[in-house]
């Protein structure tokens, strides 16, 4: 009795394995991994935007006097915020280059701005930073970062004038220096909290767009998922095995339902 009961154990965990795989070869799997490459790519974003507001935050806690500190010292940081935003930029970039080839908002003057900046960091010089106490009325005192946009700008208008090329992206990035009334100076995390806020809205706005078109693949994916996970249990298995583990069939859930709140 118990060799027939381990037998048809197997069989039944031989069959499940087979239909789990018979699944990740299906249209709707294919699918759902299209679904990861757009938070993959996202996650890039996050992960720059997080180094940048980490080496901001070791910086002040390893120098916790604003005035006193050594010119090496300085200067290093001001080269790796140089290199995070950067990297934040050209990230970003590459992520709505991918999934939004045709967007009006590779155009808007936020981005066209962070792309120009980039630029400048990347052929002249890391941004010379200025560190200041920032204070806004009902809340705390706080450290803050600043650098000049005086060349920067003067750059942008010797390019336009002097370039034959596509000049658009210039222009609207002195468009961004304007509506802001930027005379001399921007404050590093205004610039950078409002750029990634906006990142972070596109990403939102491409992921349910790409889960309310291939919704009927996603509610298919599930119960198949779902289904193979509840045999697998009855038979006191709990093999990896499954086209979607416990945590990504409550993710789905969740991105089907703020899809169609």
């Amino acid at each position: 009795m118990a060799d027939d009961r381990r037998q048809e154990r197997d069989q039944k965990l031989h069959n499940l394995i087979a239909l789990s795989r018979e699944v990740r070869g299906s249209e709707e799997y294919r699918v759902y991994k299209e679904l990861l490459k757009i938070k993959t790519g996202y996650s890039i974003c996050h992960i720059n935007f997080f180094n940048l507001k980490r080496e901001i935050a070791i910086y002040y806690l390893n120098v916790p006097n604003l005035y006193s500190v050594r010119t090496i010292t300085r200067t290093r940081f001001q080269n790796r915020v140089s290199a995070a935003i950067y990297n934040l930029v050209t990230s970003s970039q590459s992520f709505l280059e991918y999934n939004f080839p045709k967007s009006h908002f590779l155009e808007t003057n936020i981005s066209c701005f962070m792309k120009e900046l980039r630029n400048h960091i990347a052929h002249n010089k890391p941004l010379n930073l200025t560190s200041h106490v920032k204070h806004k009325i009902s809340q705390p005192v706080q450290r803050a970062e600043s650098f000049s946009i005086i060349d920067f700008k003067n750059e942008l208008e010797k390019s336009i004038d002097s370039s034959n090329k596509k000049k658009s992206h210039k222009e609207k990035a002195l468009k961004y220096i304007e509506a802001n009334q930027l005379k001399d100076k921007i404050h590093l995390s205004d610039l950078i909290n409002e750029y990634f806020k906006s990142i972070s809205a596109k990403y939102k706005e491409c992921l349910l767009n790409f889960v309310r078109r291939n919704e009927t693949l996603f509610r298919s994916l599930l119960l198949k998922s779902e289904k193979i996970s509840e045999e697998m249990k009855d038979i006191n298995c709990s093999s990896t095995v499954v086209p979607l583990e416990p945590l990504k069939i409550r993710y789905l859930k969740y991105l089907l339902f703020l899809a169609n709140k």
